[in-house]
């Protein structure tokens, strides 16, 4: 895939060294997690501050014993957890009628709005932790968003106050004057939402916890990482500016930044612009390289819900959100009217 590209002819490879958003190599969260944790203080039934030794591992972290608190395996996610550090743990509770109203004012002719209420819920609701306690709700992939909002929806509504129904109908094997029918009630377990290739799969890297490619003509290796929530909303915010500036914005930049950022915490508007200007440097083997690795990622991308028809086996597929049915504004209403509150 990738290599073909690698051996097409074209200018002598040059060396190129701003890969990393602040010019110099990121602290991972391995190397953060390095030291053991000290013990803790804490206090006994009576108020006392007494001095115990670390808990175990998984209660330690994620929080679960916490009242409301229900801990979400992060291989169920789906990234599958492939692009965390190691021992991270997901955390949601239900959303309170504060944040339902907050919810409730969603504008969904505008991407902007719909994007600030999906992580204001996220926010709210969520919690990624490490043993140190150094990582957050914006270190959640963004491929990962919708999953975990649809998580938090199915534990603030336990009782089937809000249903999202889909119908599916088999245009495939079925005879046509007597298709397979059938309306399923959404959930995240329908969310799939990426499969990635074996071809892409090829260039994961466990260690680094992202995709890196190795090139002998570029002389370098090209870390590329899934964009996280924090990384998607300081591009939103900085696209934002540009217009409001009524600045060119480079759109083929905005498309492949995400993926050099390795931790959303050190962008910054100078660091972003320095991302920028020594991408202008590339030579073409290296824009093609990293052109047809977030095509090929992209096509692992599948928004659409799957249903197998029970009759011959078809694939059936609906958009997530559709005109004529629910709406992204539905997974906080009620749905099935008063009755389902007295």
């Amino acid at each position: 895939m990738l290599k073909k590209l690698m051996e097409m002819e074209g200018q002598n490879p040059d060396n190129f060294d701003g890969l990393q958003v602040d010019g110099a190599p990121i602290e991972t969260h391995e190397q953060r997690h390095a030291d053991n944790i000290a013990k803790r203080a804490r206090k006994d039934d009576t108020g006392k501050m007494v001095m115990v030794p670390p808990p175990s591992y998984e209660s330690e972290v994620h929080g679960a014993a916490d009242a409301g608190w229900k801990n979400i395996p992060i291989s169920v996610l789906p990234s599958k957890g492939l692009f965390y550090p190691e021992g991270v743990e997901l955390t949601i509770r239900s959303a309170t009628v504060g944040e339902i109203r907050h919810w409730s004012t969603i504008d969904e002719s505008d991407e902007l709005d719909i994007s600030e209420k999906i992580n204001y819920i996220i926010e709210k609701c969520s919690r990624l932790r490490t043993k140190d306690g150094s990582m957050s709700w914006k270190d959640i992939k963004e491929i990962d968003r919708f999953f975990v909002v649809f998580r938090i929806q199915e534990l603030t509504f336990p009782d089937n106050e809000n249903k999202l129904n889909i119908k599916f109908v088999c245009n495939g094997g079925c005879p046509a004057d007597d298709p397979y029918t059938k309306e399923v009630r959404l959930s995240s377990d329908h969310l799939k939402m990426l499969t990635i290739s074996e071809q892409l799969m090829s260039f994961y890297d466990s260690d680094k916890r992202c995709f890196s490619i190795t090139s002998s003509k570029l002389n370098e290796t090209l870390e590329l990482h899934v964009p996280s929530i924090g990384t998607i909303s300081y591009v939103q915010n900085y696209m934002v500016e540009k217009m409001k500036n009524s600045e060119k914005i480079d759109k083929s930049f905005i498309r492949y930044a995400p993926f050099f950022v390795s931790n959303w915490r050190n962008l910054n508007e100078d660091r972003f612009s320095k991302l920028r200007v020594n991408s202008q440097g590339w030579n073409m083997d290296k824009f093609l390289i990293v052109s047809a690795f977030i095509e090929k990622f992209k096509k692992c991308v599948d928004l659409n819900v799957k249903h197998e028809c029970e009759r011959c086996g078809s694939i059936l597929e609906r958009p997530l959100f559709f005109r004529g049915g629910y709406t992204i504004a539905d997974l906080f209403r009620v749905s099935d009217g008063l009755d389902v509150l007295v």
